[in-house]
């Protein structure tokens, strides 16, 4: 038995943020059932490549797994009558359309609240329901921008860097589970309704505003780079307040990783790699000082890693017990040992057949494992099942189809 299972979750959400919070949902044991429209189903089915099926991309695939999934045209009275039943009986309600959208279809927390007065009811959105943005849509890319991310990890003089794709999004979706899952915990105890407004935006802004918040109100200026410029030219991964926190090349043009913030592990590095005459220089001696010099130590460190391979730094750093790692390419990721000994590749049958390597569940619980998986189904794959659960007769069920209701 998963940790939440028996909980069921209404889930209208579509494209990556909120579909990445019913996913974690649906890992951990709720019945998630996944309302999509006719014909085209939730834009990610086809919008993002690779394809595996006509009609089924591979991210929509990954994100989309341990649910069921039904068409219903929310527009025709049939379908809105189809969906307040199954929000009826409901633990959670998940959408992430604009604000306004589902109060015109007569979905909103108000008009659930009225038949479910326990519901969990959970929107995200691009900038939230209140303040000036609301009505504004929203994507991963615009929340980066208007957030400060993309100056925030651009590199100096450079232009502005959106970072991993999805990167907020997933993010977001992840706070969205999380949120739902503190919401299910307390209606244990006072058995009350919750509403939940989370927003690409806000998750951007959480994320930047850890380091920038300092850098505005203490100083009055923006976040130092995380990307830094040698005098060359060359562009290293960097951080705004730690050194040496930060990627380093090598003789053989790969990089090494390297964390060695505090002073015990500042002095295992100097002492593994020949520099124990940088440990009592003042400019280097505490973590503000080496913050202060980060420039003229960040040249000391890149000509000793200049003249030996990744695999040489690595080794020694590692006798050392020096935090430090391969700054991998995501071909060299997916290989890591460690991914295949914490099951984070699971391989899950397609409805053809086919078997797929997709990503597995990060949380590990012993006593109630998350490991179980199975595919989203073909477009409504689950539709006919769902109805007749409902009380829908096969003639009606019929009927619907050709009203294009289902």
């Amino acid at each position: 038995m998963r940790t939440l299972e028996g909980v069921k979750v209404l889930d209208f959400t579509f494209n990556l943020a909120a579909p990445v919070a019913s996913m974690l949902l649906a890992d951990m044991g709720c019945d998630v059932v996944k309302i999509e429209a006719p014909k085209t189903g939730d834009f990610f089915r086809l919008a993002q490549r690779p394809k595996i099926a006509e009609n089924c991309s591979y991210l929509f695939f990954n994100i989309n797994r341990n649910k069921k999934n039904i068409v219903l045209n929310l527009a025709n009275p049939k379908g809105k009558e189809v969906a307040l039943k199954l929000a009826k009986s409901a633990d959670v309600v998940m959408e992430n359309f604009r604000p306004g959208v589902m109060k015109r279809l007569g979905l909103d927390h108000e008009s659930i609240l009225k038949m479910n007065p326990k519901v969990i009811y959970a929107s995200l959105t691009g900038y939230g329901y209140t303040g000036p943005y609301a009505d504004r849509p929203g994507y991963d890319l615009i929340a980066k921008a208007d957030s400060g991310w993309m100056t925030a990890v651009a590199p100096e003089g450079g232009p502005p860097v959106a970072g991993p794709n999805g990167a907020v999004d997933t993010a977001t979706g992840v706070y969205m589970a999380f949120a739902v899952a503190a919401a299910l915990y307390r209606r244990t105890i006072d058995q009350k309704s919750e509403r939940i407004d989370i927003s690409l935006f806000d998750v951007s802004s959480f994320y930047i505003a850890l380091y920038g918040t300092g850098d505005y109100f203490i100083h009055n200026r923006d976040v130092d780079k995380w990307w830094i410029k040698d005098e060359d030219g060359t562009l290293r991964p960097g951080h705004a307040v730690l050194a040496p926190f930060e990627g380093f090349q090598t003789k053989d043009g790969k990089w090494v990783a390297v964390a060695a913030i505090t002073n015990d592990l500042w002095s295992d590095f100097c002492h593994a790699l020949g520099l124990d005459n940088l440990i009592k220089d003042e400019r280097f001696a505490t973590p503000p000082a080496r913050t202060d010099h980060k420039r003229e130590l960040r040249a000391i460190i890149k000509d000793i890693f200049l003249k030996k391979t990744r695999s040489e730094v690595i080794k020694i750093l590692e006798e050392a017990e020096v935090p430090c790692a391969p700054i991998r390419t995501s071909k060299e990721a997916l290989e890591h040992p460690q991914m295949k000994a914490r099951n984070m590749l699971v391989e899950v049958p397609f409805w053809d057949g086919r078997k797929f390597k997709i990503v597995g569940q990060p949380a590990k619980f012993l006593t109630h494992p998350a490991e179980e998986f199975f595919p989203i189904g073909p477009l409504g794959a689950q539709t006919e099942e769902v109805l007749r659960e409902l009380g829908y007769s096969s003639e009606q069920i019929e009927q619907m189809r050709k009203e294009g209701v289902i």
